[in-house]
């Protein structure tokens, strides 16, 4: 009989440990869940947050392109009507100008008729007459020196071109001239240079004396001077290259 009592109060006891147990999870559990519940209430309004000022940041560059659009239809619209204000005052005043003109010839119109009923038919006749020959007279001499000033233009034109063919041809002429003198000069220079080469080679005094003679020749026949020969007691002193093919001091 004492050992079931025994049993029942452990039994008891376990119980109330395992009651205490699962009231102690609970509240924890409670208090996680509680946690949780907040961080994500956190969350949810740090959303919401951003997304309203996304919202509201959207909404302003709308409103600022709506602003955008509106100044330039505007603008649009005052260039437009500056425009047509433009035109409007343009038109009125070619209108103005049209009927000036028009007036203008009318009171013209209605002098002449007074002066062909006033002076009559015989004096507006001269009058035109006289009108009509300054006029001819005029367009005479405008014609007249018109011709003359292309006449004279066209001698002067003339004149421009003969003188640049004049110039042209000098200058071929002297360029050709040029040629001619500077091949001259560069086949006597051979010459002479060809001559100097067999002076060196001769071995007879005979030989070098008419070589030499050739070159002397040459030589005055291509610088119009006879060039000293080294001969005699008024030899004079040979300052020039020997290489030089124009050099004759040997």
């Amino acid at each position: 009989m004492s050992d079931n009592k025994e049993s029942s109060v452990l039994f008891s006891l376990n119980d109330l440990m395992g009651l205490e147990e699962d009231r102690i999870r609970q509240e924890e559990q409670a208090k996680t869940n509680a946690v949780k519940a907040a961080e994500a209430a956190r969350l949810a309004a740090e959303r919401a947050k951003v997304d309203q000022e996304e919202a509201r940041m959207r909404a302003e560059q709308e409103r600022l392109r709506l602003d955008e659009l509106r100044r330039k239809e505007e603008d649009a619209r005052l260039v437009a009507i500056q425009e047509a204000e433009l035109a409007k005052a343009k038109a009125d005043a070619e209108n103005q100008a049209r009927l000036a003109a028009m007036k203008e010839q009318q009171e013209h119109q209605r002098r002449l008729e007074e002066l062909r009923q006033d002076q009559g038919k015989k004096k507006l006749k001269i009058a035109v007459g006289s009108v009509a020959a300054l006029l001819v007279a005029a367009i005479g001499l405008f014609v007249f020196f018109s011709v003359q000033n292309s006449r004279e233009q066209e001698r002067q034109n003339a004149m421009r071109i003969e003188a640049e063919n004049r110039v042209e041809s000098e200058r071929k002429r002297a360029d050709e001239e040029n040629r001619r003198r500077d091949e001259a000069q560069k086949a006597l220079l051979e010459e002479i240079t060809n001559l100097k080469d067999k002076l060196e080679q001769a071995g007879s005094v005979e030989a070098r004396a008419k070589i030499q003679q050739e070159i002397d020749a040459k030589m005055k026949g291509g610088t119009g001077r006879r060039p000293p020969t080294g001969k005699g007691p008024d030899k004079p002193k040979c300052d020039c290259d020997r290489n030089d093919p124009m050099c004759s001091c040997f």
